[in-house]
C-alpha cells in the first residue's frame, strides 16, 4: 500500500506541476493578447485619422 500512496502522490505531485505551468502559459497569452488588441486598436485609430 505504501508504494501505492507514494505513487498517487507523485502523480498528485506532477498533475499540480503541470497545472501550474498551464497558468503561467495561460497567463503570458492573455498579456500577448492585451498587447496585440492595444496594437489593434491603434492602428484602427491612426487608419481613421488617415482616411
Amino acid at each position: 500500500m505504501s508504494q501505492q500512496g507514494a505513487a498517487l502522490q507523485n502523480y498528485n505531485n506532477e498533475l499540480v506541476k503541470c497545472i501550474e505551468d498551464l497558468c503561467a502559459k495561460r497567463d503570458e497569452l492573455q498579456r500577448q493578447i492585451l498587447i496585440e488588441e492595444e496594437d489593434k486598436h491603434r492602428l484602427e485609430n491612426e487608419i481613421r485619422f488617415a482616411s
